[in-house]
């Protein structure tokens, strides 16, 4: 025989129901964190590697923020920090125009061309090579979380 309970009400599970509900939430979060700053580390690990070297300066500061976004999800950002500014140009080619009082304003005029300075991209290539590696690090950082606790 079952019994069957229709109303019950308890007094001061308000505050315990609310951290209950929470929990999820903030496991969730936590494990999303995990999960792309693993990824994260395998695409900055192949972007160093791919880098051009000549000082080292540029491979010191391709970094990785994992943070929340204004929509709430989780995002992992691997990119060049302010002492290596130049990688942009290295990534995606430049025009040298020399030195020169005025030698913009001619370069915009088109009365100077500039010489073409060819991109040698390191960073899409890191991407585009380890972005499958880089999904089964972030699932198995999670797994690895969640059945930790």
């Amino acid at each position: 025989m079952a019994i069957e309970i229709t109303d019950i009400k308890l007094h001061g599970l308000d505050e315990l129901r609310r951290k209950l509900e929470k929990i999820p939430a903030d496991i969730e979060r936590k494990a999303m964190r995990k999960g792309a700053r693993a990824a994260g580390l395998v695409i900055q690990e192949e972007a160093k590697a791919r880098a051009p070297r000549r000082t080292g300066k540029l491979q010191k500061n391709i970094n990785l923020v994992v943070r929340k976004r204004r929509d709430g999800r989780i995002s992992a950002l691997v990119g060049l920090g302010s002492d290596a500014f130049y990688g942009k140009f290295l990534e995606r080619g430049h025009r040298h125009i020399g030195r020169g009082k005025g030698r913009r304003a001619k370069l915009r005029r088109g009365t100077i061309q500039g010489k073409r300075i060819p991109a040698k991209p390191f960073m899409e290539p890191a991407f585009d090579a380890k972005a499958e590696a880089a999904l089964a690090e972030f699932e198995r950082a999670v797994i690895e979380y969640v059945d930790s606790l």
